[in-house]
Formats: C-alpha cells, sequence, structure tokens
C-alpha cells in the first residue's frame, strides 16, 4: 500500500505541515488543563488551543477531526472526484468509566467525510487503541486487494479532554507530575493519510508520499494495571521482527508512541537490544508524544503523516522507518514504511 495523502491537527501544529517542521525544530507545545485532575489539582497536557476548552466527548473528537480530513481533501483537489472511498478512524478503548460513543463519533466523520468527497464514504470507528493498527490495516489491505474501494481514509483521534478519563488516570497514578515522574503527559490530536494501491494512484493521478513495506501485531501481558515484567517484551519483539524480516531491510530511524511511562520505556528498551541485528546508522529515534502529550489512538496513522512530511520536505533522517505503537490492553503494532522511489 502506498501513503498518497495526509492531514493532521495536533497540539503543535494546525496542520501536518506545521506539525512536522514544528517536531523537528524540537518545539514542544505544553499547557495548563482546562480541567482538573481526579484530586482536583492542575496538570499538564498537550492542547489543540483552537478547539473551545468547553467541548468534550464526540463534538470535541469532531473538532480535531474535520480540519484533518478538509487538509487532505484540500490538497488532493479533484483527483478523488467518483472514487470509492471508506474510512477506517481508531479510537480509544475504554479506561475506567471513559468509552468512546462509536456510534455518535461515526455519523459525524460519515457527514465530514461524505460532505468533502462529495458522495456517501463507509465509515468504521475501531476502539481498539493504537496498539490495534495492524489488524485494520491488514482488513484495508485485503479490502482494496479485493476491489471493495479504490483508496482508504485511515486515521486516529484522542482527547484527553474528558473528566471520565481523567479521573480514571488519576485513580491509577498514571498522570505525570513533578512528584509522580512515571505518569504519561496527557493530550489530543487527530490525523489521518489515505492509503491506496500504486495502481490505483497511478490510474487516480494520485501522489505517493511513502510506502508501506510491511506491518505486525503483537500482544505483550505487561500493562498499566499490573506487575507483570515489562522487560520481557515478548510481543512488541515478535511484531518488530515480523514486519522487519517482511520488509527485508534494515532501518535508521525509529518513531515511537513512548511517553513518560516507565513499563513503556522498559519493554522498548528491551526491544531495541533484541533487535541491533535489525537496524542501522544513524537509528534517530522520535518519540512525539513527548512534545505533544499523549497521542492514543491518533499515534500510528500521525507516526504515518510525520513519515511522509518528512520525506516530502526532505528532513528525514533515513529513507525508512520502523514505527512501534501500544494500546493499554496489551496489543502492540509495529509498522515499516519508506521513502517512495
Amino acid at each position: 500500500m502506498i501513503v498518497a495523502g495526509v492531514g493532521a491537527r495536533t497540539p503543535l501544529g494546525l496542520t501536518s505541515t506545521q506539525t512536522g517542521f514544528l517536531g523537528r525544530a524540537g518545539m514542544v507545545s505544553l499547557q495548563e488543563a482546562p480541567l482538573p485532575d481526579g484530586a482536583g489539582q492542575a496538570f499538564t497536557m498537550g492542547l489543540v488551543s483552537v478547539v473551545p476548552r468547553e467541548l468534550r466527548g464526540t463534538a470535541r473528537l469532531e473538532a480535531l477531526t474535520g480540519p484533518a480530513l478538509e487538509e487532505l481533501f484540500s490538497e488532493l483537489g479533484q483527483r478523488l472526484s467518483g472514487s470509492r472511498l471508506r474510512l477506517h478512524l481508531l479510537a480509544d478503548e475504554p479506561l475506567g468509566a471513559f468509552s468512546v460513543d462509536v456510534a455518535s463519533l461515526e455519523f459525524a466523520l460519515r457527514q465530514q467525510a461524505s460532505a468533502l468527497h462529495g458522495s456517501n464514504v463507509a465509515v468504521e470507528v475501531h476502539a481498539t487503541g493504537t496498539g490495534g493498527g495492524a489488524a485494520i490495516l491488514a482488513t484495508i489491505q485485503e479490502r482494496l486487494q479485493q476491489g471493495v474501494c479504490d483508496a482508504v481514509l485511515f486515521g486516529g483521534a484522542h482527547t484527553d479532554v474528558d473528566p471520565y478519563r481523567i479521573e480514571a488516570l488519576t485513580a491509577s497514578d498514571r498522570i505525570f507530575s513533578p512528584d509522580n515522574r512515571d505518569g504519561l503527559v496527557p493530550g489530543e490530536g487527530a490525523a489521518f493519510v489515505l492509503l491506496t494501491l500504486p495502481a490505483t494512484a497511478r490510474a487516480l493521478g494520485l501522489p505517493v508520499r511513502a510506502v508501506i513495506q510491511a506491518f505486525s501485531p503483537g500482544f505483550e501481558t505487561a500493562r498499566p494495571d499490573n506487575d507483570h515484567p515489562a522487560f520481557e517484551a515478548k510481543g512488541l519483539t515478535v511484531a518488530v521482527r515480523r514486519a522487519m524480516t517482511s520488509a527485508n531491510a534494515q532501518s535508521g530511524w525509529l518513531m515511537n508512541d513512548l511517553n513518560t511511562e516507565l513499563f513503556r520505556l522498559y519493554e522498548y528498551q528491551a526491544v531495541l537490544a533484541r533487535s541491533q541485528d535489525l537496524l542501522c546508522p544513524p537509528q534517530v529515534m522520535e518519540a512525539p508524544a513527548q512534545r505533544l502529550g499523549d497521542q492514543g489512538a491518533a499515534s500510528l496513522p500521525l507516526h504515518l503523516v510525520l513519515a511522509a512530511e518528512a520525506w516530502r520536505r526532505g528532513y528525514a533522517p533515513f529513507p525508512r522507518l520502523l514505527t512501534t505503537t501500544g494500546s493499554d490492553s496489551g496489543a502492540r503494532t509495529a509498522v515499516v514504511v519508506a521513502q517512495p522511489t
């Protein structure tokens, strides 16, 4: 599959280009959250400031996904006219009393995408978190190969501006603070890529921004709610080795969804130590969530956006990227994406 278009809205940038350039410059976008934590205390998060602070739930996710989709469609213009599109969105898993209203979000996305495309776009929301990305990519690839559709809008959306999410994170002592270094910095954002097959891209006159060479799922038993040893890292190790072996090439550029929770860091360190035969210099490692706040279900699509932008603008450190993401449930995804030739 190839990436033919991108769009994003993050705390760092209103577009994918802004997010990419400002991230490349080392900028950080964190501020005080618009709601208190479960103990009534202020905390720091990555916030998309142009979204009204009072918006919650589906309305807030809709305010993030809409501009990201608009950016993608505006760049491709009329080249998608008449094509058969589907949309698959990764959404966050349930957490405590929090859960995404899947039906409401699907309705909102269907309205957004269909209005931009000028015809009906079938929508599926998957509340699996970003770790479920490999399974969704497999579904997308199968549908493209079977001719069910011409192209797929693959995206993710996440926000921690939700009292139920923050209450659950507070209750499990997972919010980063000066007194809790083993916690995450909350955040929000949305990102989309347009995926299609090379032959379809040529027929529609679509650009090739990146090439997805391989992807693989994994599963970890270590989670935020247990004491299983994260250093085992069996699931992510398998996912990385399968994806890299399938791509049949080494990577010198890595991107992950690590925030500041130590168990995920220990897991990633173990995988890197075991995977040096699959890596090569310069081994540039990027963790966007440490500058944007946690991107949750938006992480994998955002990584694909950032890679495509880096190759397009000429500041990528290597022609191949290994990206890894994970969900609280233990699901993991590894994707190998390459610069178009």
